[in-house]
C-alpha cells in the first residue's frame, strides 16, 4: 500500500494517511474493523469514506468539507473523533451513525481555553445516538443553547463540555443524567493549585455561561457570590427533577 504507514497503537493498529496522499487505497476494504487516522494531511476526498463500510474507528484532524454527509453511511463506526471542522455547522448526518459508542468533536487544541469556540446549529441530532457511552464536545457550542437532546443518551457515562451553556441547562443534565461524569453538571468545579492570593485556599470555577464574570472565585473570600451561584444551580436542578 504505497503511501500508507501502519502505526502500532496501544488500542490496536491504525492505518495513517500521510501528508500529500489524495485518496484511500482500495485494499483497506479488506481490513476487518478498520481503524483509520487522517491527521492534518490536506486530504479533501472525504466522500471516499463511504466506500469503506468496514470502518470501526476514524480520527480526523482538519476536516475541510462543508458537511458531515460523507460520514453518514458508516453504520459500523464505533468511534469517531473529529478535531477542527471549521466549515461544518449542522450535525444532522451524524444521527445515522447508530453504532457509535464514542464521539469526539473538538476545536483545535487549546481553542476552548482561549475563549474560542465552534458554533453548530443544535445538538438535537446527537440524541439519536443511543449507544453513546462517551461524548466529548470541548469548545463546541449549540447555537440554541439547548442541552436537552443529550438527556436522551441514557447510556452515557462521560461527557466533556465547555463552560459555554447557561446554568439552567447544566442543572437539567445534572438532574436527568446523574450517572454521567462531567465537570459542569455540578455548581462548581475545584481548581486544584489555583490559590487565592488573600486566604491561600483553592479557587473554583462556577458552572454556567450566564454567571457574571469572574467565574473563577475563592469560595471563602467571595462567599456571597459563591453561595448565591450554588443556590441558583441547585434550584435549577430541583426544578428539572420535578418536571
Amino acid at each position: 500500500m504505497k503511501g500508507q504507514v501502519i502505526t502500532m497503537e496501544t488500542d490496536g493498529d491504525f492505518y495513517v494517511l500521510q501528508k500529500g496522499d489524495q485518496s484511500l487505497p482500495g485494499e483497506l476494504r479488506q481490513v476487518q474493523n478498520l481503524k483509520l487516522r487522517i491527521w492534518s494531511t490536506g486530504f479533501t476526498q472525504f466522500e471516499e469514506l463511504a466506500n469503506f463500510p468496514n470502518l470501526a474507528e476514524l480520527e480526523i484532524m482538519g476536516y475541510r468539507a462543508e458537511t458531515f454527509a460523507p460520514l453518514r453511511s458508516l453504520c459500523a463506526l464505533r468511534r469517531l473523533a473529529v478535531f477542527d471542522f471549521p466549515r461544518v455547522t449542522c450535525l444532522e448526518p451524524l444521527m445515522e451513525l447508530s453504532s457509535l459508542e464514542e464521539l469526539t468533536l473538538e476545536t483545535l487544541p487549546g481553542g476552548d481555553a482561549s475563549g474560542k469556540y465552534k458554533v453548530v446549529t443544535s445538538f438535537r441530532p446527537l440524541g439519536a445516538l443511543k449507544r453513546l457511552r462517551v461524548l466529548k464536545l470541548a469548545g463546541v457550542r449549540a447555537g440554541d443553547d439547548d442541552l436537552s437532546p443529550l438527556v436522551e443518551l441514557t447510556g452515557l457515562q462521560e461527557l466533556a463540555l465547555g463552560n459555554l451553556f447557561p446554568q439552567e441547562q447544566f442543572g437539567l443534565l445534572a438532574s436527568r443524567l446523574p450517572q454521567v461524569r462531567c465537570f459542569f453538571t455540578a455548581p462548581f468545579h475545584p481548581l486544584e493549585g489555583h490559590l487565592c492570593g488573600k486566604c491561600g485556599g483553592d479557587k473554583v470555577m462556577l458552572s454556567g455561561s450566564d454567571v457574571p464574570n469572574p467565574k473563577v472565585v475563592c469560595p471563602v473570600c467571595q462567599r456571597k457570590k459563591f453561595e448565591g451561584t450554588v443556590a441558583r444551580f441547585e434550584e435549577f436542578r430541583q426544578n428539572s427533577a420535578r418536571r
